[in-house]
């Protein structure tokens, strides 16, 4: 389930919302939040993957451009 949604994000930009459950994944079931993250580890910045989520009694199919995460060590 989606918690929240950072302004200026991957998952604003899809179209994403607070409460919306990920069922698939780059047409992978995703059974958990363990399951999420490692089909997104897959993957890098740059990256287009098409997710599917519940949204109420709705299933909306989108596409999220995945970013670079910031590299914290140079902090």
């Amino acid at each position: 389930v989606i918690s929240s949604v950072q302004p200026d994000s991957a998952a604003l930009e899809a179209g994403l919302k607070i409460g919306d459950i990920i069922v698939k994944y780059a047409g992978e079931d995703v059974p958990d939040f363990e399951r999420l993250t490692r089909l997104i580890a897959r993957n890098g910045g740059g990256d287009s993957i098409n997710i599917a989520v519940k949204r109420g009694e709705a299933l909306i199919e989108t596409t999220v451009k995945l970013r670079e995460w910031p590299d914290i060590t140079t902090r």
